[in-house]
């Protein structure tokens, strides 16, 4: 994720062929990951976007990384989150023109791996 001068990191899912979007706005050191999932079975599409306080590789990772917020007994938090329909190909233009202008999608759709992972173990 990639924040603007404020602190603001966006993204949007948009369907071309409807002229239809949605951007979803969070503040980064709120939320500082973004999971994105899909499901293709016939008959059940879905599409999953969720702003995370910590790296798709799950809770351990985050604790092992001091990364986990851990809430005490009456502590709460507050997180920011805006949600914008995007209706018209005007508006996800313009969307999609604030969103590059902070940082923009890789050109290629499904990166080669780095080769670089973390061993496997507990077995």
């Amino acid at each position: 994720m990639a924040a603007d001068s404020s602190g603001k990191a966006a993204v949007a899912v948009v369907n071309d062929r409807l002229n239809l979007g949605l951007k979803i706005v969070t503040r980064i050191d709120q939320l500082p990951c973004l999971y994105q999932w899909q499901h293709f079975q016939a008959g059940q599409y879905a599409l999953g976007v969720e702003p995370s306080t910590h790296h798709v590789l799950g809770d351990l990772a985050a604790r092992e990384r001091a990364e986990m917020i851990w809430l005490e007994h009456d502590m709460g938090r507050e997180y920011d989150v805006a949600l914008r329909i995007l209706d018209g190909r005007e508006q996800i233009s313009a969307a999609e023109m604030a969103i590059r202008a902070v940082a923009s999608q890789p050109d290629d759709d499904y990166p080669p791996p780095t080769g670089v992972f973390a061993p496997l173990g507990g077995r």
